[in-house]
Protein backbone atom coordinates (compact mmCIF):
# COMPACT_ATOMS: atom_id res chain seq x y z
CA UNK A 1 0.00 0.00 0.00
CA UNK A 2 2.95 2.46 0.07
CA UNK A 3 2.09 4.80 -3.07
CA UNK A 4 -1.08 3.45 -3.26
CA UNK A 5 -1.54 5.23 0.42
CA UNK A 6 0.43 8.26 -0.36
CA UNK A 7 -2.30 9.04 -2.94
CA UNK A 8 -4.42 10.94 -0.75
CA UNK A 9 -2.05 12.07 1.77
CA UNK A 10 0.24 15.72 1.10
CA UNK A 11 3.58 14.06 1.72
CA UNK A 12 5.67 17.01 -0.21
CA UNK A 13 4.80 20.81 -1.57
CA UNK A 14 4.51 18.76 -5.19
CA UNK A 15 1.47 16.85 -3.72
CA UNK A 16 0.09 19.85 -1.89
CA UNK A 17 -3.94 19.47 -2.55
CA UNK A 18 -5.37 21.06 0.85
CA UNK A 19 -8.95 21.04 0.19
CA UNK A 20 -8.93 17.38 -0.54
CA UNK A 21 -6.06 15.82 1.47
CA UNK A 22 -4.80 15.67 5.00
CA UNK A 23 -1.11 16.04 5.66
CA UNK A 24 1.17 13.46 6.89
CA UNK A 25 -1.34 11.38 8.20
CA UNK A 26 -4.59 9.94 7.20
CA UNK A 27 -7.43 11.46 9.45
CA UNK A 28 -10.74 9.53 8.91
CA UNK A 29 -10.15 7.71 12.32
CA UNK A 30 -8.86 10.59 14.33
CA UNK A 31 -11.49 9.76 16.77
CA UNK A 32 -9.70 6.43 17.03
CA UNK A 33 -6.27 6.97 16.82
CA UNK A 34 -6.23 9.98 19.72
CA UNK A 35 -5.08 9.63 23.07
CA UNK A 36 -7.56 9.91 25.44
CA UNK A 37 -7.83 10.09 29.25
CA UNK A 38 -10.03 7.70 29.56
CA UNK A 39 -7.54 5.28 28.36
CA UNK A 40 -4.47 6.77 30.29
CA UNK A 41 -3.54 5.11 32.88
CA UNK A 42 -1.25 6.00 35.81
CA UNK A 43 0.98 3.75 37.99
CA UNK A 44 3.38 3.71 40.72
CA UNK A 45 6.53 1.82 40.69
CA UNK A 46 9.84 1.60 42.25
CA UNK A 47 12.52 4.59 41.67
CA UNK A 48 14.04 3.07 38.84
CA UNK A 49 12.19 1.68 36.03
CA UNK A 50 11.30 -1.96 36.29
CA UNK A 51 11.99 -4.65 33.50
CA UNK A 52 8.42 -6.11 34.28
CA UNK A 53 5.49 -3.45 33.79
CA UNK A 54 3.33 -6.05 35.96
CA UNK A 55 5.04 -4.71 39.13
CA UNK A 56 3.48 -1.83 38.87
CA UNK A 57 0.23 -0.64 40.51
CA UNK A 58 -2.44 1.81 38.90
CA UNK A 59 -3.27 5.05 41.06
CA UNK A 60 -6.74 5.36 41.39
CA UNK A 61 -9.52 8.25 41.22
CA UNK A 62 -6.66 10.81 39.75
CA UNK A 63 -8.44 14.01 38.23
CA UNK A 64 -5.12 15.61 36.71
CA UNK A 65 -1.26 14.89 35.92
CA UNK A 66 1.00 17.10 34.56
CA UNK A 67 4.45 16.92 34.29
CA UNK A 68 7.06 19.31 32.78
CA UNK A 69 10.49 18.61 31.95
CA UNK A 70 13.26 21.87 31.35
CA UNK A 71 16.79 22.73 30.95
CA UNK A 72 18.79 26.05 30.90
CA UNK A 73 19.76 26.90 27.63
CA UNK A 74 22.53 30.07 27.59
CA UNK A 75 23.57 31.88 24.11
CA UNK A 76 27.25 32.24 23.65
CA UNK A 77 29.39 34.18 20.65
CA UNK A 78 32.96 34.33 20.45
CA UNK A 79 35.31 37.40 20.14
CA UNK A 80 35.32 37.57 15.50
CA UNK A 81 32.11 36.07 14.75
CA UNK A 82 28.37 36.87 14.19
CA UNK A 83 27.09 33.69 15.05
CA UNK A 84 25.56 31.89 18.06
CA UNK A 85 25.77 28.78 19.59
CA UNK A 86 24.42 27.35 22.70
CA UNK A 87 25.33 25.50 26.02
CA UNK A 88 22.54 23.98 27.93
CA UNK A 89 22.17 22.53 31.78
CA UNK A 90 20.59 19.31 32.83
CA UNK A 91 17.38 18.69 31.90
CA UNK A 92 14.89 19.40 35.03
CA UNK A 93 11.68 16.95 35.46
CA UNK A 94 8.54 18.62 37.84
CA UNK A 95 4.60 17.98 37.81
CA UNK A 96 1.51 18.21 39.64
CA UNK A 97 -1.06 15.50 40.48
CA UNK A 98 -4.75 15.86 41.93
CA UNK A 99 -6.70 13.37 43.30
CA UNK A 100 -10.37 12.53 44.41
CA UNK A 101 -10.60 13.13 48.59
CA UNK A 102 -12.15 10.15 49.50
CA UNK A 103 -12.82 7.32 52.24
CA UNK A 104 -9.71 4.44 51.66
CA UNK A 105 -6.64 5.73 50.50
CA UNK A 106 -5.11 9.35 50.06
CA UNK A 107 -3.20 10.62 47.94
CA UNK A 108 0.16 9.88 49.92
CA UNK A 109 -0.74 6.57 50.81
CA UNK A 110 -1.65 5.24 47.28
CA UNK A 111 1.65 6.68 46.01
CA UNK A 112 3.50 4.61 48.46
CA UNK A 113 1.72 1.77 47.96
CA UNK A 114 4.79 0.07 46.63
CA UNK A 115 6.29 1.00 50.21
CA UNK A 116 3.70 -1.00 52.12
CA UNK A 117 3.97 -3.72 50.13
CA UNK A 118 7.39 -4.44 49.66
CA UNK A 119 8.28 -5.22 53.37
CA UNK A 120 11.87 -3.91 52.49
CA UNK A 121 11.90 -1.27 55.28
CA UNK A 122 11.17 -1.42 59.19
CA UNK A 123 7.51 -0.26 59.76
CA UNK A 124 8.29 0.65 63.45
CA UNK A 125 11.48 2.55 64.70
CA UNK A 126 12.20 0.42 68.15
CA UNK A 127 14.99 2.99 68.72
CA UNK A 128 12.01 5.20 69.46
CA UNK A 129 10.02 2.74 71.63
CA UNK A 130 8.00 1.27 69.64
CA UNK A 131 6.96 4.44 68.08
CA UNK A 132 6.27 3.99 63.84
CA UNK A 133 8.00 6.57 61.48
CA UNK A 134 5.22 6.76 59.46
CA UNK A 135 3.19 9.68 59.47
CA UNK A 136 -0.24 8.46 59.88
CA UNK A 137 -2.45 7.85 62.60
CA UNK A 138 -2.70 4.69 65.21
CA UNK A 139 -5.06 2.37 63.54
CA UNK A 140 -5.19 4.56 60.41
CA UNK A 141 -2.90 3.56 57.48
CA UNK A 142 -4.87 5.39 54.86
CA UNK A 143 -3.98 8.82 55.27
CA UNK A 144 -1.00 10.26 55.24
CA UNK A 145 0.03 13.70 55.11
CA UNK A 146 2.96 14.61 57.16
CA UNK A 147 5.76 15.44 55.19
CA UNK A 148 8.49 15.54 57.90
CA UNK A 149 7.99 12.00 58.15
CA UNK A 150 10.97 9.78 57.32
CA UNK A 151 8.76 7.94 54.52
CA UNK A 152 8.79 10.95 52.02
CA UNK A 153 12.89 10.74 52.00
CA UNK A 154 12.17 7.43 50.14
CA UNK A 155 11.94 7.85 46.47
CA UNK A 156 9.40 6.27 43.73
CA UNK A 157 8.79 5.84 40.14
CA UNK A 158 5.88 6.90 37.95
CA UNK A 159 4.68 5.04 34.98
CA UNK A 160 2.25 6.70 32.44
CA UNK A 161 0.54 5.03 29.47
CA UNK A 162 -0.91 6.14 26.56
CA UNK A 163 -3.55 4.04 24.32
CA UNK A 164 -6.07 4.64 22.00
CA UNK A 165 -9.35 3.76 21.09
CA UNK A 166 -8.16 0.97 19.75
CA UNK A 167 -6.14 -0.18 22.65
CA UNK A 168 -3.17 0.51 20.59
CA UNK A 169 -0.59 1.47 22.68
CA UNK A 170 0.83 4.83 21.47
CA UNK A 171 3.08 5.21 23.95
CA UNK A 172 4.36 5.28 27.70
CA UNK A 173 6.79 6.61 30.10
CA UNK A 174 8.51 6.41 32.79
CA UNK A 175 9.74 9.20 35.53
CA UNK A 176 12.43 7.88 37.77
CA UNK A 177 13.54 8.80 41.08
CA UNK A 178 10.40 11.13 41.82
CA UNK A 179 9.97 13.18 45.06
CA UNK A 180 7.41 14.89 46.90
CA UNK A 181 7.54 19.01 48.38
CA UNK A 182 4.14 19.96 49.21
CA UNK A 183 0.96 18.95 49.52
CA UNK A 184 -2.50 20.60 49.31
CA UNK A 185 -6.28 20.81 49.81
CA UNK A 186 -8.36 23.15 49.17
CA UNK A 187 -12.19 23.65 50.80
CA UNK A 188 -14.55 25.81 48.85
CA UNK A 189 -18.50 25.78 50.26
CA UNK A 190 -20.89 24.26 47.49
CA UNK A 191 -18.11 22.43 45.66
CA UNK A 192 -19.23 18.72 45.35
CA UNK A 193 -15.54 17.07 45.69
CA UNK A 194 -12.51 17.52 47.33
CA UNK A 195 -9.41 17.64 45.75
CA UNK A 196 -5.84 16.74 47.20
CA UNK A 197 -2.95 17.73 45.34
CA UNK A 198 0.79 17.97 45.29
CA UNK A 199 3.35 18.69 43.11
CA UNK A 200 6.77 16.67 42.52
CA UNK A 201 10.23 16.74 41.12
CA UNK A 202 12.08 13.86 39.54
CA UNK A 203 15.30 13.21 38.08
CA UNK A 204 14.18 12.10 34.45
CA UNK A 205 11.97 10.29 31.93
CA UNK A 206 12.56 7.48 30.09
CA UNK A 207 10.27 5.79 27.36
CA UNK A 208 8.76 2.64 28.71
CA UNK A 209 7.90 -0.74 26.93
CA UNK A 210 4.21 -1.86 27.45
CA UNK A 211 2.33 -4.09 24.98
CA UNK A 212 -1.16 -3.04 23.69
CA UNK A 213 -4.27 -4.34 25.36
CA UNK A 214 -6.14 -7.74 24.74
CA UNK A 215 -8.74 -7.17 22.74
CA UNK A 216 -6.35 -5.05 20.14
CA UNK A 217 -7.93 -5.99 17.26
CA UNK A 218 -6.07 -3.44 14.72
CA UNK A 219 -3.95 -0.77 14.26
CA UNK A 220 -4.52 2.84 12.65
CA UNK A 221 -2.36 2.32 9.87
CA UNK A 222 -4.72 -0.87 8.61
CA UNK A 223 -8.08 1.58 9.90
CA UNK A 224 -7.33 3.97 7.60
CA UNK A 225 -6.07 1.54 4.87
CA UNK A 226 -9.56 0.43 4.99
CA UNK A 227 -11.08 3.09 5.10
CA UNK A 228 -10.02 4.68 1.98
CA UNK A 229 -9.38 0.90 -0.10
CA UNK A 230 -11.22 1.81 -3.16
CA UNK A 231 -14.53 -0.34 -4.07
CA UNK A 232 -13.86 -3.00 -1.03
CA UNK A 233 -13.16 0.24 1.11
CA UNK A 234 -15.40 0.98 4.56
CA UNK A 235 -16.24 4.45 2.93
CA UNK A 236 -17.24 2.36 -0.30
CA UNK A 237 -19.47 -0.19 1.90
CA UNK A 238 -21.26 3.07 3.78
CA UNK A 239 -21.70 4.74 0.27
CA UNK A 240 -23.11 2.16 -0.91
CA UNK A 241 -25.96 1.46 2.10
CA UNK A 242 -26.98 5.35 1.11
CA UNK A 243 -27.06 4.63 -2.22
CA UNK A 244 -29.49 1.56 -1.56
CA UNK A 245 -32.03 3.50 0.75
Amino acid sequence: MGNESNNNLTTSVASWRSDEQYVAQAMESSMYASAHADDTLVLIGPARMPSNPNDLKPVGILQNFSIQQGRSVVPHQAIGSARTFFQSSKVSVSGNIGRLFVNGKNLHRALYDNFYNANEYLLKDSAAGGKSPLPHAPGNENFLVNLDSRLFLIPFGMAVVYRDKLQNTIGAIYVEMMVIPNWSSNIAAGSPTLIEGTSFLADRVLPFAVPSGVGAYTDNKTFNENLAAGDKGLAARLNSILIEK
